[in-house]
């Protein structure tokens, strides 16, 4: 028979830390809501994408649960179009732009081009968000022509931003700004 060890024990008897941690999770909930609604109403007439979008959650990326705004959601076989703004337990929001497919097609160039700030992907899928440097790689330490490689290997273009979880109250600042330098 498995034993639980003292540490363990003192967890499960602890009830106080199961609700302070649904707290903090359904009042960072409420703060991706409202950024997502924000996001809506400045950006929906740029969106070349009828879409309000969807929120959705998960308790294990990496061990930790996530909170994730998509505007819009759409995700097709041959055609993915994304603005996702993330938060991970224990590491960051983040603000992202997905792209593939005609979407690529027609949007790269503008990505490429954006002047903020921003982290490239160079992973080898779109389905991995932390910031470390396989998977994520400041653009400015890369070229064009290094982001171009990416892109044609991968098949898709990710960027992002990383926002620290102390400077959450610029979230809805910092996604609107960057997702308009992209639809601007």
């Amino acid at each position: 028979m498995h034993n639980l060890d003292k540490q363990t024990i003192n967890l499960l008897k602890n009830t106080q830390i199961i609700v302070e941690i649904d707290n903090a999770f359904l009042n960072t909930e409420k703060l991706l809501s409202e950024v997502h609604l924000s996001l809506y109403d400045k950006l929906h007439k740029l969106l070349p994408i009828d879409s309000k979008g969807k929120i959705s959650k998960g308790r294990n990326y990496k061990g930790l649960p996530y909170i994730v705004s998509d505007l819009p959601n759409h995700f097709k076989k041959d055609d993915i179009f994304c603005l996702r703004t993330m938060f991970w337990w224990g590491n960051e929001f983040s603000i992202a732009i997905y792209l593939s497919g005609k979407s690529l097609l027609t949007y790269k160039e503008k990505v490429l081009k954006m002047g903020l700030e921003h982290y490239f992907c160079v992973g080898e899928t779109l389905w991995e968000y932390h910031f470390d440097r396989d998977n994520y790689i400041p653009s400015e330490e890369l070229t064009i022509a290094q982001k171009e490689a990416f892109i044609t290997k991968n098949g898709f273009l990710k960027v992002a931003q990383r926002i620290p979880l102390d400077e959450f109250s610029t979230l809805d600042e910092k996604a609107i700004e960057f997702y308009s330098a992209f639809m601007g």
